[in-house]
Formats: structure tokens, C-alpha cells, sequence
């Protein structure tokens, strides 16, 4: 799947994504990420079953409007306590594939908004 690139200050840009790589802005990953407009770094989760209260707190501490994850090619549902988290602090939380994570992050980060992708590879 292409994107296309916007004409936005941000970064961090996803331009190309398979269920092996991500392309963001001119480089190509082959692990999961975490993804601002202005912050990039690895995703140390191999599996969405595994994601916990650390990684609640991590995505948090980039004080996001909305939070993006990214289930790899099947979607899968977090737990009501995690979701609870972003909840009582008014922040949004969207969890879907992560083929669709990486478009909605793009729409929403063209657009200037808080956002933080986190995207499973697998």
C-alpha cells in the first residue's frame, strides 16, 4: 500500500506499508514502531497479547489527542482496563489492523493532530 505525501510540517510520514516493513519518511523499518508527527522509535512488542499497563503508559507520555494501535493483519481488542486509561483522560483510542492504523495516522497527522500511531508489524 502507497500513501500519498502530504505538504504538512510533520516528520514523520508513513509513505509505504506490508505486513514486513513500514516506509516512513524515506526510511524502511522492519520492526514495530511508535510513531508521532515529530517522535519515532522501536516498538518493543512482538505480540498485541502482550501489551500491558507499560505500554498504556508509554503511548500516555507523549500527551496525545488520540492514540492509533496497530494489530498487524487481525485486529484484536484490548482490555476494558487499558482502554479505561485513555478514557478517564479524555484521549481517544482507535484499535484496528495496522494497514488501516497507518492511513488513519496519516489523515490525522496531515490534518496537525496529536496523534500517536503504535504499529505491529506482524
Amino acid at each position: 500500500m502507497d500513501l500519498v505525501r502530504e505538504n504538512n510540517n510533520t516528520k514523520y510520514r508513513i509513505q509505504s506499508y506490508n505486513d514486513k516493513s513500514l516506509k516512513v519518511s524515506n526510511v524502511i523499518y522492519t520492526h514495530s514502531l511508535i510513531l508521532t508527527p515529530d517522535n519515532l522509535l522501536k516498538w518493543e512488542l512482538d505480540c498485541i497479547q502482550d501489551f500491558d499497563l507499560q505500554h498504556v503508559n508509554l503511548l500516555l507520555g507523549f500527551n496525545p489527542q488520540i492514540v492509533i494501535i496497530g494489530t498487524g493483519e487481525q485486529h484484536f481488542w484490548l482490555k476494558q482496563e487499558h482502554l479505561l486509561r485513555f478514557y478517564a483522560q479524555n484521549i481517544g483510542i482507535e484499535v484496528m489492523d495496522t494497514k488501516a492504523a497507518c492511513r488513519t495516522y496519516s489523515i490525522l497527522s496531515s490534518e496537525g493532530r496529536q496523534v500517536v500511531a503504535a504499529l505491529l508489524l506482524k
